[in-house]
Order: C-alpha cells, then structure tokens, then sequence
C-alpha cells in the first residue's frame, strides 16, 4: 500500500511540472523507527539521514517524505502556493 501512495503522489508533482515544495510544520519522530520491521528500519534511518530540512527539490526527495510520513516517522505538510498542498493525515 505504500508504494500506492508513494507513486500517486508523485504522478501529481510530475505532471505538476516537478515544482520545489515548501516543507511546512515538520514534526520529526524517530522513536518509531524502532518500531518498524527491520528492513523498514534501515531504509527509514537512511531517509531521515537524507531530508530536507526545508524544501523538496526533486522526484527523490520527495519519495523519502513520503514514504517517513507514511510511517509515521515524520509528520508535514507539502505545499506550493497558491493552492497545492499534499497534507499527510492518519486515514490511510
């Protein structure tokens, strides 16, 4: 399901034209990364190694917020004004 998730989002920002999304409210929790299976461990640690901070410049960095909010390891919102914003809630 993760990957559902990961590859919709980014169809969006690719037909979107792959425009730099601002990085809004970032809340990190990396006291769940010891909750996910150990392939998801591994692979999570190495994505919070590599997040930015403040902006998402590419297909790449997008995929890794993407994939830590699913899991829950961090929690913001990406947006792009006026009026694109992917907001990552705990319905899926």
């Amino acid at each position: 399901m993760e990957n559902d998730y990961v590859e919709t989002i980014c169809r969006f920002y690719q037909l979107g034209g792959s425009p730099r999304l601002q990085v809004v409210d970032l809340e990190r929790n990396e006291s769940n990364v010891q909750l996910l299976p150990q392939s998801l461990r591994l692979d999570s640690e190495a994505r919070l190694a590599r997040m930015p901070v403040d902006v998402i410049g590419d297909a790449f960095e997008l995929d890794g917020v993407i994939r830590l909010a699913l899991r829950e390891v961090l929690w913001c919102k990406l947006e792009l004004l006026p009026g694109f914003y992917v907001h990552f809630g705990y319905d899926y």
